[in-house]
Parts: C-alpha cells; sequence; structure tokens
C-alpha cells in the first residue's frame, strides 16, 4: 500500500518550504491504467515542490464528441505518473495539498445537477499541487 501511494500520488517528505514548480504534462502514450511499482518515474520531485500537471478524463478523453464510443477508449481510469519523491523511504507518511484544481468544462459528465453548476465555472483540467508533509 505505501509503495502504491509513492508511485501514485504527487507526495513527497516533510518540509515546510516551498521548492520549485516541476511541470509535467501527460501524453496519451504515457498513461498508466493499472498500479505497478515496475513503472518508470515521469518526474523526480523533492519536498517542498510544486507539481503542475494535467490528467484526463476516465476514458483517456478518448470519446470526444456524439458518435464516439466507449471501445474507442484503451483503458478505465488512466493515472498520471509515477511521479519519485526523492528522499522518501518505506515508513514515511506522504501528504499533498492540492493549491488548484480546475476542470475542463467542455468535457464534464456529472450525476448531479449541483455538481454541473460547479464544474461548468472552470476553464481546463490541471492540478497544482505542493508537495509537503
Amino acid at each position: 500500500m505505501k509503495t502504491a501511494l509513492v508511485a501514485f500520488l504527487f507526495s513527497a517528505l516533510a518540509c515546510a518550504q516551498q521548492g520549485r514548480v516541476v511541470h509535467y504534462d501527460v501524453k496519451p502514450s504515457e498513461l498508466k491504467y493499472t498500479f505497478s511499482a515496475s513503472y518508470a518515474p515521469v518526474a523526480h520531485l523533492k519536498s517542498g515542490d510544486i507539481l503542475e500537471t494535467n490528467t484526463v478524463d476516465c476514458f483517456g478523453n478518448a470519446v470526444q464528441k456524439p458518435g464516439d464510443t466507449l471501445s474507442m477508449a484503451p483503458g478505465d481510469n488512466p493515472l498520471t505518473g509515477p511521479f519519485y519523491i526523492d528522499g522518501a523511504e518505506p515508513g514515511d507518511t506522504l501528504a499533498v495539498k492540492i493549491l488548484d484544481l480546475q476542470i475542463d468544462s467542455a468535457r464534464v459528465r456529472c450525476d448531479q445537477l449541483h455538481e454541473l453548476h460547479a464544474h461548468a465555472q472552470s476553464a481546463h483540467s490541471r492540478k497544482d499541487l505542493v508537495l509537503s508533509h
């Protein structure tokens, strides 16, 4: 479980200082559809770094317009990453602080009307994260 957290979460070790900004734009060919410790890290982060990255929807942005089918999706719920946290060791507690989360309103799907209003306010899909504990 701890290995999965290190590989999947955008996390870091203890540090109150804000570090550098690491930009990572995921490409469709880099998406992962399973959890595995064998995946090479896409970026190295240090405690206090800010990660700015994008994600895709649950079908890897494959379904774009009316008539597109789910068979066009290479898998379900793709993952961005993994990110290697320099200095993290087994047993460390890793934490993430989400600074900003924006949704691509052109691709939003929600099952509840109150969610639709909140999603429609955003312009693009980007997450800014500060890494600390």
